[in-house]
């Protein structure tokens, strides 16, 4: 079936992405930080969503084709060459998105300074979005990723920001290849 030209913005972005910007829970007019942006998927639904944009990837050939996506988008954004945990940005953010990324930290002291890297660019109130490979509910057979952090990391995590979750945890099992988890939070502060 063809789709109608206005959901051309939503074709390839994160269904949880979307389900967060169709919910309010991502409010218009925000800022929004994309934290491994890649080739940018997700930044025409910000940006139709009237959030001010600041992307980062640690690639640059990525942040290349990101600039050049951002350029042509409605509204004022900024596209960088960044790692974590070493990101170097003056300002807080209404939502910080993260998809993808956090399971690629080489072991678990790393997951953590990488997923409180995240969490500090978060403005009280902020939402943070994190989609990564886990161990919840399956055992560690991703030899792909370094380290997969468990349920335990993300409690972990969640105590030490008093952050509340926005929703459950959700966990899809990808042909019994490795689980990928939904993290979605507010902060508290």
């Amino acid at each position: 079936m063809p789709l109608p030209d206005s959901w051309s913005p939503l074709i390839g972005a994160d269904i949880y992405l979307l389900d967060l910007v169709l919910r309010g829970i991502i409010r218009p007019g925000g800022t929004v930080l994309d934290i491994g942006c890649g080739a940018g998927r997700n930044l025409a639904v910000l940006a139709h969503a009237s959030l001010t944009i600041t992307a980062v990837d640690a690639d640059p050939a990525a942040v290349a084709s990101c600039s050049t996506l951002l350029n042509s988008l409605p509204g004022v954004h900024a596209c960088t060459v960044a790692r974590l945990p070493e990101l170097r940005l003056d300002q807080s953010y209404d939502a910080v998105i993260c998809i993808a990324v956090l399971h690629f930290a080489p072991d678990q002291a790393t997951f953590h300074r990488w997923a409180d890297a995240c969490w500090q660019r978060l403005a009280p109130g902020g939402i943070f979005l994190a989609r990564l490979s886990t161990r919840i509910a399956l055992p560690d057979v991703a030899a792909h990723f370094a380290y997969r952090p468990t349920l335990g990391d993300l409690v972990a995590c969640e105590q030490r920001w008093r952050a509340s979750r926005i929703d459950p945890l959700k966990t899809t099992l990808v042909e019994d290849k490795r689980v990928m988890s939904t993290w979605t939070l507010r902060n508290s502060a």
